[in-house]
């Protein structure tokens, strides 16, 4: 297995999508010490505020958008202070950490569940990805019960993405031009 990156940032205007830093697991291609999970975890919480608020601005149908709008700030806060949270950890005795490994989001099964999730969202409609951030994000709460009701703003954002519509393809203005 290669080194794979985690840090993720949104692409440019008409640019491509790039990655920065490092390695999210060490050279064996698995994670090698605590603060790797820890930082791990931060980065998908960032990279799902990033994907969320894209999608919202970029994918969900003006009429709707609004409500999604509304709501982000409050979404945005909840995952801030989980990141903050994160950080505070400064040692593989450190509570937050072991109530982490009871939920199995350290090593090697976040190692799988953050491979999964990154390779839905390169590889897959967004909807896929949110799916597998699912996973996470419902261990998440578990322990930080504030990511409850980001979780279920990503699912509606979700569903809606699946189910309602594209916001690209709802201004082409077809509808109408069906054969009679």
């Amino acid at each position: 297995m290669g080194s794979t990156t985690i840090d993720r940032v949104a692409p440019p205007p008409g640019g491509k999508k790039t990655r920065t830093g490092g390695p999210l697991m060490g050279g064996s291609g698995r994670f090698n010490k605590w603060d790797e999970g820890r930082d791990g975890l931060v980065k998908f919480l960032q990279d799902m505020k990033t994907i969320l608020k894209f999608l919202v601005d970029d994918r969900i149908p003006d009429g709707p958008q609004a409500l999604f709008l509304e709501r982000f700030p409050d979404v945005e806060k909840n995952i801030d202070d989980v990141i903050k949270q994160l950080n505070e950890i400064s040692s593989p005795e450190h509570e937050t950490l072991k109530q982490l490994h009871k939920v199995e989001l350290d090593l090697r099964a976040l190692e799988l569940k953050l491979k999964e999730f990154y390779d839905r969202i390169d590889h897959s409609p967004p909807h896929a990805g949110l799916k597998v951030g699912n996973t996470i994000m419902g261990s998440m709460s578990r322990v930080f019960p504030i990511l409850e009701p980001v979780k279920e703003y990503k699912e509606i954002v979700e569903v809606r993405l699946k189910h309602g519509g594209d916001r690209g393809l709802t201004r082409l203005n077809l509808s109408g031009r069906e054969i009679s």
